[in-house]
């Protein structure tokens, strides 16, 4: 088989498994309490069969991240045993270093790209026009991050559209949509998504050439680590916030801006500094009040290191920022890939408060944002080759 037809083969299971999960987590409350426990199991088959599609075996036994996923992958199955981890979390960790090691890898062609996007933005709509929510079941913070996603793969899609047909007055298009956006998302009252949207809308007004500069690249290397590792200073922070609870009184969006998640990863510090090493596991529950006999980390990559401890937290550390540094050049050179880009450090803010990214079907979503990315890498590695024929 042609590398060509494998690689569609991975891309149409991507898909469909994407496709798939969205409609059994977005239509109905019933359904999705029914099905989510099985969005990891559908991913990882999904991602598996994309990553034969796509790695060359030989190649991969002598390519060092290769063995860092794995390496990740066998800590968090020793975990199962040792710390008493669910299986899911085992999926968590495998279904998201695959998105990693496949996001430099993977591309995706236009009508693919232009069929994604639509999808999203019909979700926007449809979640904004019957508003979700507590109104059918739904958690305010989900509806925000399906609304988040779909604005900006809407977005994308507009974008593409304006670059293709040079259709320049797209922007008022833009404008409406971002304004629409804004507004549902507040009426949800999904504080976490509002600063993605707030990040993604920074980020996209940025001119692509600022990347090229010297100041672009300092802030782009400081935006990278921030949202990344800054998780853990961020939480800390929270947490001694949290302390000073009676003396401060802000309020964001009718609630205050101490919702709640500093209690939470106050007392998940407490229990992970006694078992620093392994980590806790996902099978510890919660005594903090509303929440107890649960477990919830509201935050991708603090979950991370929570729930498989430092080593693994690592890895995947050292897989984002390889793929964060790699998107400046991109970004610089091409609008589309630039949106793309926002996109991703935006998913990475909102991943501050909620998981988002690390969870079906958002993962492979985030995944998608890579492949969009690469699609105008690819491109201009042709349009290289051919040049270098004719000459």
């Amino acid at each position: 088989m042609s590398e060509e037809k494998r690689k569609k083969i991975g891309n149409i299971s991507i898909l469909a498994v994407l496709f798939l999960i969205i409609a059994m987590s977005w239509v109905k409350h019933f359904v999705y309490e029914a099905t989510t426990p099985y969005g990891t199991l559908l991913t990882g088959a999904a991602l598996g069969i994309a990553f034969l599609c796509y790695v060359d075996l030989k190649k991969a036994f002598r390519d060092p991240f290769f063995y860092l996923m794995i390496l990740a992958d066998i800590l968090t199955l020793i975990n199962l045993f040792v710390i008493h981890s669910d299986k899911g979390a085992l999926l968590t960790v495998v279904d998201l270093l695959l998105v990693m090691y496949l996001a430099g890898k993977m591309t995706i062609n236009r009508k693919q790209m232009l069929m994604v996007c639509v999808v999203e933005l019909f979700f926007f709509f449809y979640w904004t026009v019957t508003p979700k929510g507590y109104y059918q079941g739904f958690n305010i913070n989900y509806g925000g991050l399906v609304l988040l996603t779909g604005l900006m793969f809407g977005m994308l899609l507009i974008e593409k559209i304006k670059q293709e047909k040079k259709w320049n007055y797209m922007w008022i298009v833009q404008c409406i949509l971002m304004l629409i956006g804004f507004k549902i998302i507040s009426y949800y009252l999904s504080r976490c998504a509002l600063i993605g949207a707030a990040v993604f809308t920074i980020l996209i007004l940025i001119p692509k050439k600022f990347w090229i500069k010297i100041a672009g690249k300092v802030f782009f290397c400081i935006m990278s680590i921030g949202l990344t590792i800054g998780t853990i200073p961020f939480s800390v922070f929270l947490v001694w916030l949290g302390t000073m609870r009676e003396q401060i009184d802000t309020k964001i969006l009718y609630k205050s801006i101490l919702s709640g998640r500093e209690e939470v990863w106050a007392e998940l510090w407490g229990v992970f500094l006694k078992s620093p090493i392994t980590g806790i596991g996902s099978s510890y529950k919660l005594h903090v009040v509303d929440l107890e006999g649960t477990f919830e980390v509201h935050s991708g990559l603090l979950d991370i290191l929570f729930v498989h401890g430092p080593v693994v937290f690592a890895i995947v550390i050292c897989f984002l920022l390889i793929l964060l540094f790699k998107l400046r050049e991109s970004m610089a050179e091409d609008e589309v890939s630039k949106y793309a880009g926002a996109a991703v450090f935006s998913m990475l803010a909102t991943s501050f408060f909620e998981n988002y990214f690390i969870v079906p079907p958002f993962l492979i979503l985030f995944l998608l944002l890579f492949a969009i990315v690469n699609m105008r890498d690819q491109a201009h590695r042709i349009d290289c080759n051919i040049s270098e024929k004719q000459l």
